[in-house]
């Protein structure tokens, strides 16, 4: 199977990788903030800072939570990368167009 390359990045703003604990993980564990704060050894009030995307997923934090959601902390390095670098390409976007001109 081969690897599908994406070449250009989209125009919409990336899911929060919070949003994705908030709307599926969460749910689909049939965990509750407390719970899901417990098991991973964050406080409750991180969590529900990530949930309210007001926080990112640091790479410790991506660590307990891949542990305790069981596929890694790569995919949620992964998205918190793509939402952070999407919002620095939107302020920089004027900067970024005249280094390129």
């Amino acid at each position: 199977m081969s690897e599908l390359m994406i070449t250009q990045r989209p125009n919409r703003k990336p899911t929060h990788p919070g949003e994705v604990l908030r709307e599926d993980v969460l749910p689909a564990m049939h965990d509750s903030v407390t719970g899901f704060a417990k098991r991973t050894g964050m406080s409750r009030q991180s969590i529900h800072a990530i949930l309210a995307c007001k926080r990112a997923i640091t790479p410790e934090a991506a660590l307990r939570i891949g542990a305790v959601v069981g596929n890694g902390a790569r995919i949620w390095l992964s998205m918190q990368m793509e939402f952070d670098l999407w919002q620095a390409e939107q302020v920089l976007h004027d900067e970024l167009t005249a280094i390129a001109a």
